[in-house]
């Protein structure tokens, strides 16, 4: 698969909310305003269904959670692969230039990868492992470690990352 593949057609009447005379520099990735607003809300349900894994775990509901432990799974992987396209590969286009910032991008990327290895295996001992759901101290932990994580990659990103997210320029800084 090549960079090629993810253009889009700037035909498309579709595609609501993507400025088609703006690419990343060396892509075919184009600008979208309202990316960040939805990553926003994305993030926002992601630590909504997070609330509700844990709430279900509490209460001892085992079904409740695993099937919320699916849908959290489901959610993160599509927003992740979203965000992977459409902001990192972007910013990093787009920042080439900038030692500093692309240093910045390229770590936060690395971190969302190895922090999400590691949700998605807590995930699938359930899901796909068949782990039985008992209450356990220790389990209780590694949930609250979970969305720990979760937390600090979406906050950062929030706060850092963000607002790196620009339409480009016949110069990019």
């Amino acid at each position: 698969m090549t960079e090629r593949d993810f253009e889009i057609n700037p035909d498309d009447s579709s595609l609501i909310g993507i400025d088609k005379d703006h690419v990343a520099p060396g892509t075919g990735i184009r600008y979208k305003e309202t990316l960040i607003e939805k990553y926003l809300t994305e993030h926002g349900n992601i630590r909504n269904l997070y609330h509700d894994v844990l709430s279900a775990y509490q209460s001892n509901n085992a079904p409740e959670f695993v099937r919320l432990l699916e849908l959290l799974h489901n959610d993160l992987r599509s927003h992740l692969l979203d965000e992977a396209l459409n902001m990192y590969i972007y910013l990093k286009h787009y920042y080439t230039r900038d030692e500093k910032k692309l240093d910045m991008i390229q770590r936060f990327n690395r971190n969302m990868k190895k922090s999400f290895k590691q949700v998605f295996t807590f995930i699938r001992r359930f899901t796909e492992e068949g782990e039985a759901v008992r209450h356990d101290p220790r389990l209780l932990l590694q949930l609250i470690e979970m969305g720990n994580s979760l937390e600090v990659q979406f906050s950062a990103e929030e706060r850092h990352l963000f607002c790196l997210y620009q339409r480009p320029q016949a110069t990019p800084a």
